[in-house]
């Protein structure tokens, strides 16, 4: 993948890449700070992000179909 010099690649550790998919305090911010970059994250975020929705549903919070969007993105094989 070639990158121009306007391309930006950001790292986000699990509780970044969690508030992508789970609204709360940062959602926003990460949302336009992430829009229209390339994303990474570590190989062990998708299980600490599996873990983090796991959590919140057991605690009782709603989970929105994003969850599933937001795991959907994190390929671990390239993680």
């Amino acid at each position: 993948m070639s990158r121009s010099l306007d391309d930006v690649l950001v790292f986000c550790d699990t509780s970044s890449l969690v508030k992508l998919s789970i609204e709360e305090e940062g959602s926003a911010a990460m949302r336009r700070l992430v829009h229209d970059s390339t994303v990474t994250v570590a190989s062990l975020a998708y299980a600490e992000a599996l873990a983090t929705f796991s959590r919140r549903y057991r605690e009782g919070h709603q989970l929105a179909a994003a969850v599933g969007v937001g795991l959907d993105s994190i390929n671990p094989s390239e993680a």
